[in-house]
């Protein structure tokens, strides 16, 4: 049914297996319309009280597809992923943050830049012993300005800045240290005995009620949305970005490298 995703109902909960593997999960305009289909089909169904987002082979999301980026540079063409891809992305974290079901993102492996963004903004963040997280966005020239307000709701502003200064992976320990995931797991199955009974004794109205209150305790308004928008798409236009990743895509080297 899905390109992108694979989709498994269970009872009360729904998960949603990003299936991209090949691409180690990367951000397509598909992935962001299949993942909204879904998270339209399960607002409606109220036997839905619970999304669980996952990966597949070690990758939960990497972030941006680099082909999809690149599409259409040649003059007198736009990226694909240009048309509304910023917009659509911030409003699927913000989607996330305030949907009124529980949303629990599980990671096992590698999550990149935006891939972080869909994993911060969850309720809940579970991570495997062995995941890894990353902000590799200055390394192409640009920023995670869209996974910012909600990685900073979640870690504070220091570490936000130096994950995103340093572009180095942060190991589960790390990530538990500061409070970027909620709990960490040798096997899936511990978290899902820990906390899914008790979450799943909650109504969802009143899960919807907690969200938009809190979402007014941390502002993350159209002011910020938009200012990410502006900054990703100003930052993604440059042809300094382009020419670093077009090389990463073809010859597998940063742009320092020789």
């Amino acid at each position: 049914m899905y390109k992108s995703l694979i989709v498994k109902k269970q009872k009360e909960v729904t998960e949603v297996i990003f299936s991209r593997g090949a691409e180690r999960n990367s951000i397509t305009m598909d992935f962001l319309y299949e993942i909204n289909e879904v998270l339209d089909q399960e607002e409606v169904d109220d036997s839905c009280k619970m999304i669980v987002f996952s990966g597949q082979n070690g990758y939960f999301c990497t972030g941006m597809d680099f082909k999809s980026f690149l599409t259409g540079t040649k003059e007198g063409e736009e990226s694909s992923f240009k048309n509304d891809s910023q917009k659509k992305f911030m409003n699927l974290l913000r989607r996330i943050s305030i949907y009124p079901k529980i949303v629990v993102s599980i990671v096992e492996g590698e999550v990149v830049a935006g891939g972080v963004g869909i994993a911060v903004a969850s309720d809940l963040l579970f991570a495997s012993n062995d995941s890894r997280f990353s902000l590799s966005e200055a390394l192409w020239g640009l920023l995670p300005s869209m996974v910012m307000p909600y990685l900073i709701r979640r870690v504070g502003y220091q570490s936000a800045f130096r994950m995103t200064l340093t572009t180095l992976p942060v190991d589960t320990k790390q990530a538990k240290e500061i409070r970027l995931i909620d709990d960490c797991f040798t096997e899936r199955r511990e978290v899902i005995v820990k906390y899914f009974p008790r979450l799943l004794k909650l109504n969802s109205a009143t899960v919807a009620e907690l969200k938009n209150y809190m979402r007014h305790l941390w502002i993350i308004d159209e002011t910020t949305e938009l200012r990410a928008i502006e900054k990703t798409t100003e930052l993604a236009s440059s042809e300094t970005v382009r020419n670093n990743i077009d090389r990463f895509v073809r010859e597998r080297k940063f742009a320092w490298e020789q």
